[in-house]
C-alpha cells in the first residue's frame, strides 16, 4: 500500500510516498498501527529525505504519535516518559513542529484545550468529538463537500478539513442517555 503524505504539508520539497503494509487500524483515516509498525529505518529514511536530522527524541515522538493516534503534546510526553525520562515538554513541541513542517504530523483543535496531533495520510477526514465521553471518531470528508463548495462559491474560502472537528454526542452516549429515561 502507498500513502502519499500531503496534508499539513508546508515543506518546499515534494511530499514523500511511504510504503506501508496492510492496514489493520479500526479508524480508516489514521493508519496508526501500520505507521507505528514501520521500522526506525523507514522513519529515518523519511526524515533524511526531507533534510531533517534524526534524533532519538524525534523518533520517540513519531512512535508516540503513531501509538496514541490522537494525542496532545502532554499525552505524547507521558507516553515517551514510560521509556525515557530524558525528554521534556519543550522537546516534544519542537519535534512536533519539525514533523508538521515536513508533512508527517498534523494537528487539530478538538476541544478547548491543547491541540491534538495525529499522523498524516492522504485521505481528508473530519474529527467527530463526543462532548460527553471525549471519544474521537473519524469520518470521510465527503460529508463536508457541499459545505466546502458553498464556502468557496459564496465567500471564496478554501476549507481545510485537517483542522475540522465537529462536537456532539456519540452513539453510545446517546443510547446511554436514552436508556436512563426508560
Amino acid at each position: 500500500m502507498q500513502v502519499i503524505l500531503t496534508r499539513g504539508y508546508r515543506s518546499s520539497t515534494p511530499p514523500a510516498v511511504v510504503q506501508l503494509s496492510g492496514l489493520r487500524n479500526t479508524c480508516p483515516f489514521h493508519p496508526r498501527e501500520t505507521l507505528a509498525d514501520m521500522t526506525l529505518m523507514n522513519w529515518d529514511d523519511y526524515l533524511r529525505e526531507h533534510g531533517v536530522r534524526i534524533t532519538p527524541q524525534r523518533q520517540m515522538v513519531i512512535k508516540a504519535v503513531a501509538d496514541l493516534e490522537h494525542a496532545t503534546a502532554e499525552e505524547i510526553l507521558t507516553n515517551i516518559q514510560l521509556v525515557s525520562s530524558a525528554v521534556n515538554l519543550s522537546t516534544v513541541y519542537r519535534a512536533l513542529e519539525v514533523l508538521e513542517d515536513i508533512g508527517l504530523v498534523a494537528h487539530a483543535h478538538l476541544g478547548h484545550g491543547a491541540p491534538t496531533y495525529f499522523l498524516v495520510d492522504d485521505r481528508a477526514h473530519i474529527h467527530l468529538v463526543c462532548d460527553i465521553c471525549s471519544k474521537v471518531t473519524c469520518t470521510g470528508a465527503n460529508l463536508a463537500n457541499e459545505l466546502g463548495m458553498r464556502l468557496d462559491t459564496e465567500h471564496g474560502f478554501d476549507l481545510d478539513l485537517s483542522h475540522l472537528a465537529i462536537h456532539g454526542t456519540c452513539k453510545q452516549c446517546r443510547y446511554m442517555d436514552t436508556a436512563a429515561y426508560i
